[in-house]
């Protein structure tokens, strides 16, 4: 079997709220998620990474998981043109 074609990981490991509030990108108890695809995309370096993750907070501003996720993978080198945002 060789090397897969994407990672896909589904929304939940951000927090859009705390991440307007602070100013900066900011995970939460389920953030151990980010880690492993940001782990899983430097062992599998032509593989596809798709985050999955919208905002179902009635409270909050604009800004979307998917948003939140994309600032955290390319602050952590993780190549845009690798990043799907859904």
């Amino acid at each position: 079997m060789g090397d897969p074609a994407g990672i896909i990981v589904l929304g939940g490991g951000v927090d859009p709220e705390m991440t307007t509030a602070r100013g900066t990108p900011t995970i939460n108890a389920s953030g151990a998620r980010i880690a492993v695809a940001a782990e899983l995309a430097y062992r599998y370096p032509k593989a596809r990474l798709v985050y999955v993750g919208g905002n179902a907070s009635l409270r909050s501003a604009n800004l979307s998981e998917a948003a939140v996720a994309d600032d955290i993978f390319k602050n952590l080198g993780i190549r845009e043109d690798r990043l799907q945002l859904e």
